[in-house]
């Protein structure tokens, strides 16, 4: 079977924004979705450059009609023609009402993409934009043909700690209302999502029976699961799937002022999720790209940006000296 590298971009209309915090400002903006594009372009870049099987396909989902032709200097329409990522439209099936929850409403999109992929035979790898592939993933592919589902766990909570609206424990209460059977199911990270095609079919089934529990619970203006991963979370535990075998290849690797848990040793994975850099090393990155560098050239230089071996104070540094140029550039922009 194929393997398949992909992430997405759903770009919301000014009547319908919700709030991402890493980002902030409004999501129809053009200034916001072009933070996303070049976290594309920049998740494609590392994954080009670190692949060695030459049979690994891109796939790219959105609902933008029209793919970018100057996102800073870069025409990533031409950019995917020539490197043969496959874009695919779509649009999202479960819109949330505007109360639904504060933040991320578009993220149900991930169900529209398995929707598609249960068509096609592969080992798909879907993750966030905000990613920077380091090595070759065969491993990860194998991995995912061998047990159909490779999940993720993010950082450990007590059970009754809120994630995104909702503790652990209710979300095992919850499991036990909707399903009449106790879980020990655990919190799972919808950042990356590493299935098989042959279970794409039954995670799509249970969601479709999720969903409508779930609304259920919305009208009624009760507990409920509240974004993607919670879905998730709840459909691997139905599938009797427990393990987080991702974790050996992904971190959720924050670099905010507020929280920094980076250390040195996260360099050796192959996967850098780092959503506190949107705005910042992704940027750096983007025009680095433009260069055209080898893989040691561009392993090296992100390295140095994300500032992989410093200590937190270098980048709180980093990050409040790249606030004061943007600060200082919309000055001059107005003047």
């Amino acid at each position: 079977m194929a393997d398949y590298i992909i992430t997405w971009l759903y770009a919301e209309s000014p009547d319908d924004e919700s709030y991402y915090p890493s980002v902030g400002g409004d999501t129809s903006s053009v200034g916001f979705q072009e933070v996303y594009w070049r976290c594309v372009y920049d998740f494609y870049k590392s994954a080009l450059l670190t692949q060695k099987n030459q049979s690994v396909q891109y796939m790219f989902f959105t609902n933008v009609a029209d793919i970018p032709t100057d996102v800073g200097g870069v025409n990533i329409c031409r950019f995917f023609d020539e490197k043969n990522v496959r874009v695919q439209r779509l649009e999202l099936t479960n819109r949330t009402p505007k109360d639904w929850y504060g933040a991320w409403r578009n993220q149900f999109f991930l169900f529209d993409i398995l929707g598609y992929l249960q068509n096609i035979d592969g080992n798909f790898l879907i993750l966030d934009s905000d990613c920077f592939i380091t090595k070759d993933l065969f491993l990860v592919f194998r991995e995912i043909e061998e047990k159909k589902i490779v999940s993720f766990k993010g950082k450990g909570h007590a059970l009754d700690y809120p994630i995104n609206g909702i503790s652990t424990a209710q979300m095992r209460m919850l499991y036990q209302e909707f399903f009449g059977e106790a879980s020990e199911m655990e919190y799972k990270g919808g950042e990356w999502i590493a299935v098989s095609s042959s279970i794409v079919p039954r995670i799509i089934n249970e969601y479709k029976k999720l969903w409508d529990l779930n609304y259920q619970k919305y009208l009624s203006k009760e507990v409920k699961l509240n974004e993607e991963a919670h879905f998730l979370s709840m459909i691997y535990a139905r599938l009797g799937h427990q393990e987080s075998a991702g974790n050996q290849y992904i971190k959720r690797m924050w670099t905010a002022a507020r929280y920094d848990n980076v250390s040195a040793s996260d360099a050796e994975l192959p996967i850098w999720h780092l959503p506190a850099e949107k705005r910042y090393g992704f940027k750096t990155m983007f025009q680095y790209f433009k260069t055209e560098p080898t893989e040691e050239q561009y392993l090296e230089h992100l390295k140095k940006v994300i500032g992989i071996s410093k200590k937190r104070n270098w980048r709180r540094l980093r990050r409040a000296v790249v606030k004061i140029k943007e600060r200082v550039c919309e000055h001059l922009n107005r003047t």
